[in-house]
């Protein structure tokens, strides 16, 4: 939008053969450098800096409220998409924590589901917590189940 802008920008008149090269005021809020020495922006890169806020350069007031604008527009048009998406994983985790059996790795550990269980990073799957489980009876846990929570104790 800042390009879109600069092209439709006309130097100054007394400044197009300065030493300085061309300048311009900003169109949107008529604003030049603080420069004593100077008028306007130098086009473009000085204007753009003004428009973008980029650098050390004051954005242009224009600019920053119509961001502020956009921002604010967006944030009420998809806020609450947004937040359904972020409540929409922990819904389904705490029906399937209401439903599925439950992993106890500790003693002190909170009941996990299956597939949250990770072995180095990775969660394991079905076919892997079935070896995992005959290794445990094999090495002598016991195995037990209380109101869907599976633990093994030694």
């Amino acid at each position: 939008m800042a390009e879109q802008i600069i092209e439709t920008v006309e130097p100054l008149p007394d400044e197009k053969e300065s030493c300085f090269g061309a300048r311009a005021y900003c169109p949107l809020c008529g604003e030049g450098t603080s420069s004593a020495y100077e008028k306007g922006y130098a086009l473009p890169e000085g204007l753009r800096r003004h428009l973008t806020g980029w650098g050390k350069s004051h954005i242009c007031v224009v600019m920053e409220a119509a961001h502020q604008l956009a921002l604010d527009h967006f944030h009420d048009k998809f806020s609450a998409d947004e937040e359904a998406q972020i409540l929409e994983p922990k819904k389904r985790k705490n029906e399937r924590i209401q439903s599925e059996i439950l992993i106890r790795t500790g003693p002190a550990s909170e009941p996990e589901l299956l597939d949250e269980i990770g072995y180095f990073g990775e969660p394991r799957n079905k076919i892997e917590w079935v070896r995992a489980e005959s290794r445990l009876v094999e090495l002598g846990f016991q195995i037990s189940e209380e109101e869907r929570v599976r633990q093994y104790v030694l």
